[in-house]
């Protein structure tokens, strides 16, 4: 259960920051430059969080860490993905 739990927050954390980083810069001249860097924190940081922890918690990784943070990943990354589309949408001019 606590890997799991930590599994979450690893992957949860950086979306969080990857959509503070589309919704700071949606709509203005640097938007690519803020999707950019929320695609560097989304990946960077769960990448960094599983070595220290994998490292530093033994038995974590005996509890199968790595497998629940690639799962909860690749939701974390879709859910993300689809509310940055919509974020920015949102904000695009309709060419109706």
């Amino acid at each position: 259960v606590y890997a799991a739990a930590t599994a979450g927050v690893v992957c949860l954390a950086p979306t969080v920051v990857a959509l503070f980083c589309v919704s700071l810069t949606a709509g203005t001249p640097n938007a690519l430059a803020g999707t950019l860097l929320s695609m560097a924190m989304r990946t960077a940081l769960p990448f960094f969080a599983v070595i220290l922890l994998l490292n530093a918690r033994p038995p974590l990784a005996e509890a199968g860490l790595f497998g629940m943070v690639l799962i909860n990943y690749l939701v974390a990354l879709t859910v993300e993905s689809v509310i940055a589309v919509r974020m920015i949408s949102s904000l695009s001019p309709s060419s109706v």
